[in-house]
């Protein structure tokens, strides 16, 4: 048994059609209605303007109506009209005394359906179309008219089926186009139990290596009919499980993650989007709560190595480390690479070349100065990232030290600062733009035949200026 709410609706709605149906009846007003400047005006318009109205201004004009028509009319144009006025007023009654309750609402969906506007002055409600939206939505029925075919055939040259001819997709296409068209993407998610939406989570804008995945990401997306929603960690656990909750309710088709540095402690939210069957992407190493997931990373071991040997060709024995993140499974990656060239060959590292430096330029530029106060000797420095590089290496500048004559210098990453610096920076290209559309073709790949394999790309060293042969000394 229907509700009291449920009930008012439907009563509403009935009040709606009904006198939705009578006001667009051309026979019926089109006799008796006052002309403007163009010979004609239409009954929905003239109601829509009216409904608006006070009740006193409103029905006079009603009145005005009927006095100027009824001596023109038959009978049942009469009995009509008078119905119509009644219908009327009986809708300003309900529509002032239920204003936001159910009648009103069921009301507005009567007279929308039979093309008429209606306006309570206080605001939508219900969640019902502004005004502008009423007005400018095109229906998929509309194209179908206009067109001369079914809307089934409409729906399908819009969704680009092949049962539809070429020839009628394009002059469907283009006639939507013309008539401003756009498609309800919430309906037809509902249909297809799909949202075309892909959620993003990286640390931060402001990397310049996940700025450019992202970018790659979202180019990638677009190309495939599909948004992106997008989220900055800033290295913070409870942010990322803010967003991953996000995202999950906004029913995202899948979802690229750059996860915080897993802590030994419960994942409750990526153990909700294995149990859901959403594919995620990890961007770069996979960590331990990451498990089950696909990923794609750089091969920063070899990469790091490549860039050890590099110093060693140049004759540097003693070099100095400046190392990343302990929890980064890409800091630690590189520091072993570093570490394995070293015994490559033959060189016994020491502790005493490895320095915590962080991420950041601030934090290259305190290792510098640590390890010019700890006056460890050695004749090169290789770093985490660029930025750390170009930290460390701003301070040597700033003490007097040359670069390459006095210390070498290798980044790690390529950013577009490293080719631009004071000393242009010896580096490793890690192909930015790639990974993102690694992980895209990961991401389309499992939602159209499951999970794909893993992917290692490898990334290649650019020798510039910051390095040469170690000196003398």
């Amino acid at each position: 048994m229907l509700g009291a709410k449920p009930r008012q609706e439907a009563v509403g709605h009935v009040i709606g059609i009904v006198a939705g149906s009578l006001a667009a009846t051309p026979r019926f007003f089109l006799l008796f209605l006052p002309r403007d400047a163009s010979g004609a005006r239409s009954a929905s318009a003239l109601l829509s303007e009216r409904f608006p109205m006070p009740a006193a201004v409103q029905w006079k004009g009603v009145a005005d109506l009927i006095a100027r028509g009824i001596g023109h009319l038959p009978a049942s144009a009469v009995v009509a009209m008078a119905t119509a006025a009644a219908l009327a007023v009986l809708l300003e009654v309900l529509r002032v005394r239920t204003r936001g309750g159910g009648v009103a609402y069921g009301m507005r969906r009567g007279l929308l359906e039979m093309g008429i506007e209606s306006n309570d002055g206080h605001g939508q409600g219900h969640g019902s179309p502004s005004k502008a939206s009423r007005k400018t939505m095109v229906r998929l029925k509309e194209i179908a008219e206009a067109a001369g075919v079914s809307v089934m055939t409409v729906s399908k040259a819009l969704r680009d089926r092949r049962d539809v001819a070429v020839a009628t997709k394009a002059r469907i296409r283009a006639l939507s186009e013309s008539m401003g068209y756009v498609p309800n993407l919430s309906a037809m998610g509902l249909r297809s139990r799909t949202t075309r939406m892909f959620g993003l989570i990286i640390p931060a804008t402001t990397d310049p290596v996940y700025a450019r995945v992202q970018l790659a990401i979202e180019q990638n997306a677009a190309d495939q009919g599909y948004d992106l929603l997008f989220a900055q960690s800033l290295g913070m656990a409870d942010r990322e499980e803010a967003a991953l909750r996000r995202f999950l309710a906004r029913g995202v088709d899948g979802i690229f993650l750059s996860p915080v540095q897993c802590m030994p402690r419960p994942t409750p939210y990526l153990d909700e989007v294995r149990r859901r069957g959403i594919p995620l992407v990890v961007l770069g190493h996979r960590t331990p709560c990451c498990e089950g997931f696909a990923n794609v990373e750089t091969d920063d071991l070899a990469a790091s190595a490549s860039a050890t040997r590099h110093l060693l060709e140049l004759g540097h024995r003693r070099i100095a480390f400046l190392a990343g993140p302990q929890a980064s499974p890409s800091a630690q990656e590189r520091l072993q690479g570093y570490r394995r060239a070293l015994r490559e060959a033959g060189i016994e590292g020491d502790d005493r070349w490895v320095f915590n430096a962080g991420s950041t330029i601030e934090e290259g530029t305190h290792a510098a100065l640590q390890w010019m106060q700890e006056k460890t000797d050695v004749t090169a420095i290789q770093a985490v990232n660029d930025l750390v590089a170009i930290g460390a290496a701003e301070a040597l500048l700033n003490q007097g030290f040359r670069i390459p004559q006095d210390v070498s210098v290798v980044g790690y990453g390529n950013i577009l600062a490293a080719e631009h610096f004071r000393a242009p920076l010896t580096t490793v290209r890690q192909p930015k733009l790639r990974l993102g559309a690694v992980a895209m073709d990961l991401m389309l790949s499992w939602l159209k035949d499951g999970k794909p394999a893993s992917r290692r790309i490898p990334a290649e060293l650019i020798v510039r200026a910051s390095t040469g042969k170690a000196s003398a000394g």
